[in-house]
């Protein structure tokens, strides 16, 4: 009989075959890599990063705006990049071209990891308990955990990579059943993240 383990593993992959968890290499579908189980997360973070995320959302429009700023800054570097090169041609084209709408679409993914500031117990044991910890804590405004020493961290402002935004509520599902299969049931299973769930049950 299977181990927990090789049965999660042989769910996740049968459940991304499924449900188009999956990209093409060489002209043959592949399993995307993901993870068997969620990572716990505490709940203050996820709100405090949702809370900013409006002003960074207007912040890099308004760059993304300003062709003058945008131009220093690529100036030199169109002539030893040409990746970004033909990045800024495909821009001054477009730019050139008179505006026929109003609205712009900014498809942005912004990448935050829990800081653990120096001096804290950096075991695993003790890192892995802090996060457990923290992510039972109710919501805190104030942006503290009550953990000392853990902190949210933006480490990336993505403009290009954000391929696969539309598989996050297939994953939350592929986590519930996953968590299932390991005995987790009831009130525990309905803390992974409420976000995409209403979309993608009927």
């Amino acid at each position: 009989m299977l181990s927990i383990t090789s049965q999660t593993y042989q769910l996740a992959e049968q459940f991304a075959h499924s449900h188009g968890v999956l990209r093409k290499t060489n002209g043959s579908p592949s399993t995307l890599s993901c993870t068997l189980l969620p990572s716990p997360f505490p709940s203050f973070a996820l709100d405090l990063a949702k809370t900013v995320q409006r002003d960074f959302n207007l912040l890099f429009h308004r760059v993304a705006c300003d062709h003058d700023f945008l131009n220093s800054l690529v100036e030199h570097v169109v002539a030893q990049d040409d990746y970004v090169k033909h990045l800024w041609n495909i821009y001054e084209r477009v730019r050139n071209i008179r505006n026929v709408q109003s609205i712009f679409l900014g498809l942005n993914r912004s990448d935050y990891m829990l800081h653990q500031e120096p001096g804290c117990d950096s075991s695993i044991t003790e890192r892995l308990y802090c996060i457990e910890k923290a992510s039972a804590s109710p919501l805190i405004t104030t942006g503290l955990t009550g953990v000392p020493g853990l902190s949210l961290r933006q480490v990336e402002f993505n403009l290009m990579a954000s391929s696969f935004c539309g598989l996050a509520q297939r994953m939350v599902e592929q986590h519930r059943v996953s968590l299932s299969l390991c005995g987790i049931k009831g009130d525990q299973l309905s803390r992974v993240s409420q976000q995409y769930v209403n979309k993608c049950t009927p």
